[in-house]
């Protein structure tokens, strides 16, 4: 602590600095930092692409094997991305797909066309599910 005074050295203020000794709530951000990397080390040993979608089919979260397929460095650069961006002449389907799967509430398995970012096309069976959080659908 320092005191802030006047040019007639009347102190005027203080000044202080401190630090937020809650150890517990950093070591809990530190616990689900590494959570996270758990995670996404885990999706991303699958050989298989794996996604998450929100409501309106935007990318939540992918792992490395789809942002091979879709041409990105890091499945980080889909976040926030849709099927258009990607698969423009599938997209629609998938989509479809996507909100008969949120108004159902159930499970579907389709087999679709897939374009690889070099251009090959493939057939892919595609589980896609609603996905909860806190008792709330927030997407496939």
């Amino acid at each position: 602590m320092c005191a802030i005074r006047d040019d007639k050295n009347k102190i005027i203020g203080v000044l202080a600095t401190g630090r937020d000794l809650n150890f517990y709530e950093q070591e809990k951000k530190q616990e689900i930092i590494k959570q996270e990397h758990y995670l996404r080390a885990l999706l991303d040993t699958f050989p298989f692409i794996v996604w998450m979608k929100d409501k309106e089919s935007r990318f939540l979260i992918c792992n490395s094997a789809f942002a091979k397929v879709a041409g990105v460095a890091s499945a980080d650069d889909l976040r926030g991305k849709s099927d258009n961006d990607y698969f423009p002449e599938h997209a629609r389907g998938y989509v479809e797909d996507d909100i008969d799967v949120l108004n159902t509430g159930l499970p579907k398995t389709v087999v679709e066309r897939i374009r690889h970012s070099n251009g090959e096309m493939y057939w892919a069976e595609t589980y896609k599910s609603p996905i909860t959080v806190d008792s709330e659908v927030i997407g496939t």
